[in-house]
């Protein structure tokens, strides 16, 4: 072999090393890269579990949070030591009204009292004497009573959510507790117009308390709120 053959057989092999080096460097920074990618897929999927779950946790929350309300608060605590306190005996319950309402005891399709404030009793006699046009303009509070949980329609009804939610006019809202008492129920019902209600079961029996001239429940004053909380059942 000449000198000349040698110097160029070496040539090719440094060539040819050098090549599988490089070729093993690229290999080597393209599985690296590869892990990586995979570490960032990883990386985001577990954020994106965790964001699910938190998501999903939140909802549960919110949803329970709209069954269990808590008591409704008003935003400022009213003074009630001058308030009236309306009780009946017979269905065992009480409420209380503020000072210069106007109590109508009643006995007309389970309504069994009203409460009006002075204002509302003004205008509500202007009504009925045509000074002004008031269609479906009601009362402040109504307290009707049922002795099962038939009220709508002859069907009878296991609980009161059912009653609630089986009827086409009213929307249910949730559930809400009153003095540590979780019976009582929150709807939208619709008629001439749209009116907030209470439904309460004791022992069986249905109480509704609604507000003729609320149709939400973010229209409620504390004044209603507070006479929703002074509702006590005495049987």
């Amino acid at each position: 072999m000449t000198k000349k053959n040698l110097i160029i057989g070496i040539v090719v092999l440094i060539a040819l090393a050098g090549g599988v080096v490089l070729w093993g460097q690229k290999n080597k920074q393209q599985d690296t890269k590869q892990q990586t990618n995979k570490e960032v897929v990883k990386q985001t999927q577990g954020q994106a579990t965790v964001q699910k779950q938190e998501t999903t946790e939140k909802q549960q929350t919110n949803s329970q949070n709209q069954i269990i309300d808590g008591e409704l608060k008003p935003e400022e605590k009213i003074d009630t030591s001058d308030w009236k306190t309306y009780r009946n005996e017979e269905l065992g319950f009480e409420v209380k009204y503020p000072k210069g309402w106007i109590e109508k005891r009643q006995n007309n399709n389970n309504v069994v009292v009203t409460f009006n404030s002075p204002k509302n009793e003004q205008l509500l006699n202007r009504i009925k004497k045509g000074d002004i046009y008031g269609e479906g303009y009601m009362e402040d509070v109504y307290i009707y009573y049922y002795p099962g949980f038939n009220y709508f329609g002859n069907k009878e009804y296991n609980n009161l959510k059912d009653l609630i939610l089986n009827n086409r006019d009213t929307k249910y809202l949730g559930q809400l507790c009153i003095k540590k008492r979780c019976n009582f129920y929150r709807a939208i019902e619709y008629g001439f117009g749209a009116y907030y209600t209470i439904f309460v079961n004791n022992d069986g029996h249905l109480y509704r308390i609604v507000f003729g001239n609320v149709d939400s429940g973010e229209k409620l004053t504390d004044i209603h709120k507070t006479i929703i909380n002074s509702i006590t059942f005495t049987k």
